[in-house]
């Protein structure tokens, strides 16, 4: 395979060359080439499937030292997106400035940004894909009380 210069190709090639070595460890969780490319491509394969093609070409990751933001990043590359880092130790209110001035098209949320969403997404105008592709702890409800039609 040539280098066409892409940001992620050294990383697929090491999930070809590597795939059952570490590719990173969160939170005490190892987790391998292979897992974390086969994480990227199911995102990515549900990005493809309900992609709003009429939005600037964006991602945000709402995420912090995740698998899934890890992936995240990933599967924006792997769709030819920029990514937006979204950042859960910050107020909401600067993610919610961020979505707003950047006319993202897809936000991808990590389980432990989850129960920021409703606060980030608050009379938000963008039209946007959500995934929360994690389940979220018992006392979180990502959408809360959101009325967006």
């Amino acid at each position: 395979m040539t280098n066409s210069g892409l940001i992620y190709e050294g990383f697929f090639r090491s999930s070809r060359e590597f795939p059952q070595r570490p590719a990173l460890e969160v939170a005490n969780r190892v987790v391998s080439y292979s897992d974390l490319r086969e994480r990227a491509f199911q995102l990515a394969a549900t990005f493809w499937k309900y992609e709003l093609s009429d939005q600037p070409p964006l991602a945000a990751v709402f995420g912090y030292r995740s698998v899934t933001a890890f992936a995240g990043m990933l599967t924006a590359l792997l769709r030819g997106l920029g990514y937006v880092p979204l950042n859960r130790t910050h107020p909401p209110e600067g993610a919610k400035f961020m979505l707003e001035r950047s006319g993202c098209r897809a936000l991808l949320v990590d389980e432990f940004s989850a129960a920021q969403l409703a606060s980030v997404l608050e009379s938000l105008s963008n039209k946007l894909l959500i995934l929360v592709p994690d389940p979220c702890p018992p006392h979180c409800n990502p959408i809360g009380s959101l009325a967006h039609g």
